[in-house]
């Protein structure tokens, strides 16, 4: 990813979580769940970052929640979002423009 990639957020909510996606300067990839810091990985520009949480639903259900932080040989990146390993939401994250975010039917 490019070092110049401004800041950018993907917010998203799942079920009666309120999930927050930071990606930013330095490769750095933030996971915030209703608001609070669960995961944060930095790398070098060329690495896939990599943040995970369990969430539990209503009942004791749980759902694996998974995000991927890929650079881009053009420029900026694409964060993919998984759940229980079914794609859900990914975004094109470009630097000068908001994430482009598409959003899948969860099994």
């Amino acid at each position: 990813m490019s070092e110049s990639l401004p800041r950018q957020d993907v917010h998203l909510e799942f079920h009666h979580w309120r999930l927050q996606f930071v990606a930013g300067p330095g490769n750095r990839l933030e996971l915030f769940v209703n608001d609070c810091l669960r995961k944060s990985r930095q790398g070098a520009a060329d690495e896939t970052l990599y943040v995970w949480t369990n969430l539990e639903l209503e009942w004791e259900e749980h759902r694996w929640l998974e995000a991927r932080l890929l650079p881009r040989a053009a420029g900026g990146a694409l964060l993919s979002v998984t759940v229980n390993g079914a794609a859900w939401v990914q975004a094109v994250l470009t630097a000068g423009d908001e994430p482009r975010v598409t959003a899948f039917a969860l099994p």
